[in-house]
């Protein structure tokens, strides 16, 4: 091989090892995350509502140029973006080094400052877009309060272009619910331009922020138990109390209060569009419309868990417990039970909602009698929890709360 030649191949060789090794040639314009469920789709970057027994994976995807033509570099076969499908570069095939850093994006689920959004009752610290309840302001509309959110490293996913996604807080404290609910991804680069400079870029954000909160261009995963109603209402866990909550916040998993929650989780369950309203709205304006049924008229309930078919026999006078059942003739695990903390016959307002979550008793299996022991889902003014039937939240009065049953109308 002459001289001339043999400079020209090695000329060759290095200009490829150039491109593989540093990067050098190419311009990173943007970061982001694309997923795919169970591998049997081409990724992309919408949001993913799945089952526990679901796997979701999220990509990392590098945009990048190159003499003026846009290179895709992802360790995934085929994305889609605006509507085309594209197949990727593979990260070795031309980028250089770069280091990757996969973090969670999770909502504070109240305010950390010590002063809450109403400025009359700034002891309220959960999100509120009304005032707070039982306030001087008491749900007077307010402006869109703002949650904060925090960002969470993954070390053990550090420079992986492939994860798999979970809905586990990175707080034990609310990692709770069997990795149930909603969360958020987002991930960084660090890399040298062309220039040889030490940049850094991201996907979106915490910073990220729209009209309602967080943006729907922050990567959400919400893993459900199943596709029950129930189901559904599971994959609201991790999303913070909003007393006063939004339709778009409630639709997108960012806040949600006790009566939306009822009815968020049954639209999505229902692929409808049903209104939201308040917690009296789900007691007399959805029944009365035959969206709900009246399944229990009201009743009251003690400290104690006794049932009472009056109020004056729950108030002192001596009486029998209501017996319930929960099963094929009684209510059942899905129906919504309304409370109302200071009950008088003339007061058609209802303070709270929660819906049956499970039958249950002193051992933790079914007895087929609602009790005390009962497991109930709901939210507010805190996050979507679930607790038992006596839980103090419903228990507002030691001598009788109100509780009614309604059904969603199938």
């Amino acid at each position: 091989m002459s001289y001339r030649n043999r400079i020209c191949l090695f000329m060759i060789v290095m200009c490829i090892l150039g491109r593989a090794g540093t990067g050098s040639a190419l311009s990173v314009e943007k970061v982001f995350i694309v997923s795919q469920v169970n591998k049997n789709n081409t990724a992309d970057t919408l949001a993913k509502n799945i089952l526990k027994k679901d796997t979701c994976a999220l990509y990392l995807v590098i945009k990048a140029r190159e003499s003026g033509k846009v290179i895709y570099f992802s360790d995934v076969q085929r994305i889609k973006i605006d509507d085309y499908e594209i197949i990727p570069k593979k990260p070795g095939d031309y980028i250089g080094q770069i280091d990757i850093t996969w973090f969670k994006v999770e909502p504070e689920m109240y305010h950390l400052t010590g002063r809450g959004h109403d400025p009359v009752n700034p002891w309220f610290l959960w999100y509120t877009n009304a005032g707070a309840p039982g306030g001087k302001t008491d749900r007077q509309p307010l402006s869109v309060d703002k949650i904060t959110y925090r960002e969470n490293q993954l070390v053990a996913e550090n420079n992986k272009w492939t994860i798999l996604a979970d809905a586990h807080p990175t707080d034990p404290e609310y990692d709770i619910h069997d990795g149930l609910g909603t969360m958020r991804y987002g991930v960084v680069i660090e890399y040298k331009d062309v220039s040889g400079a030490r940049k850094r870029l991201g996907s979106p954000g915490m910073e990220r922020y729209a009209n309602n909160g967080i943006s729907n261009e922050v990567c959400r995963v919400t893993v459900q138990q199943d596709v029950s109603y129930l189901g559904y209402l599971t994959g609201y866990f991790n999303v913070p109390g909003v007393f006063g909550s939004y339709p778009a916040q409630v639709d997108n998993y960012v806040g949600v209060d006790c009566a939306d929650l009822v009815v968020g989780g049954w639209n999505k369950y229902k692929g409808k569009r049903i209104p939201y309203t308040n917690v009296t709205g789900l007691r007399y304006s959805l029944p009365t419309g035959g969206l709900m049924k009246l399944i229990l008229s009201d009743h009251y309930y003690d400290s104690d868990g006794i049932i009472y078919a009056k109020y004056n026999d729950a108030a002192g006078a001596p009486a029998d417990q209501k017996i319930i059942k929960i099963g094929q003739n009684g209510i059942h695990p899905g129906d919504i039970i309304l409370f109302n903390y200071i009950p008088d016959k003339a007061d058609r307002s209802w303070d709270h909602v929660g819906i049956l979550y499970a039958d249950s008793s002193e051992n933790g299996t079914p007895n087929g009698l609602l009790d005390k022991y009962d497991l109930i889902l709901h939210c507010g003014p805190s996050e979507p929890r679930i607790n038992q039937f006596n839980y103090e939240g419903f228990v507002s009065l030691p001598q009788a709360t109100r509780f009614a049953v309604v059904r969603w109308i199938e």
